[in-house]
């Protein structure tokens, strides 16, 4: 496969993963409406936890979408291969991808604290913390959407 052939199918890559992350972004937000309506110093119920398991779900899919699989493409489509996820975020800040390299890393962390079994309590403390990076979950969604649909359009 030729450079060009490469870049083309990087592009189309590309905008596959912004199509499905837009999407993706789409269902959270709906998580994070109805999750932000419940109370988390009362006991929760079990349409409560599940409500809050979808949101946490869906917040560590969007995370790894972001990272793995739009981040990685933009890295290739520039011929940067960043290995660790540190790499990756502070390179993505470099190009100004993303406006901080900490906010990708601290969104990457609560991800994978998502995928551990939890008491009720530390539940609580996890989605108080999903709830809280909202805005950081906004910021890094407008940002790598404008920088990866400028590159599509520059790079040949």
């Amino acid at each position: 496969m030729n450079r060009k052939e490469k870049v083309a199918l990087l592009k189309a890559q590309l905008l596959k993963g912004l199509e499905i992350l837009e999407k993706t972004k789409t269902i959270l937000d709906i998580s994070f409406l109805k999750c932000k309506q419940i109370s988390l110093v009362k006991e929760l119920s079990e349409n409560d936890l599940e409500s809050f398991e979808a949101l946490t779900a869906r917040f560590a899919r969007f995370v790894d979408i972001s990272s793995q699989k739009i981040l990685k493409t933009i890295f290739l489509l520039l011929g940067e291969n960043p290995v660790t996820i540190i790499d990756q975020a502070t390179f993505a800040e470099k190009l100004k991808i993303i406006p901080n390299a900490e906010v990708l890393l601290e969104l990457r962390e609560l991800r994978n604290l998502i995928a551990h079994e939890y008491t009720e309590e530390d539940l609580r403390r996890l989605f108080k913390s999903v709830l809280r990076k909202r805005k950081s979950l906004d910021a890094l969604f407008k940002a790598i959407v404008v920088f990866a649909k400028e590159l599509v359009a520059t790079i040949s």
